[in-house]
């Protein structure tokens, strides 16, 4: 089966309420058996726009795995501070 990958683009628009957000996802991302593969961190854009500041890219074992983890009861009081503090896009894709 293939790999499952979720795609973050982010802008932090209330930083104190976002703090909240980094430590209790992560730990959720764990408990479905995922893993970042980039979090943030220094990027170029070569075309286009893009108008977002952070980015992440998360891997679990499958695009299942990776469902199961957005819509899980535990990750939608995370989702809900991201919700309140950021402007985002999320993608969920299948991949290799």
């Amino acid at each position: 089966m293939k790999k499952g990958y979720v795609l973050l683009q982010v802008n932090v628009n209330d930083p104190e309420v976002f703090k909240k957000y980094p430590e209790l996802s992560e730990k959720i991302i764990s408990k479905f058996g995922g893993k970042y593969l980039f979090r943030g961190g220094e990027f170029e854009v070569l075309e286009g726009s893009w108008d977002f500041k952070r980015n992440v890219l998360l891997e679990f074992d499958n695009i299942i795995r990776a469902k199961e983890w957005y819509h899980s009861s535990e990750y939608q009081e995370a989702l809900k501070i991201r919700s309140n503090s950021t402007t985002s896009n999320l993608i969920i894709i299948e991949g290799y």
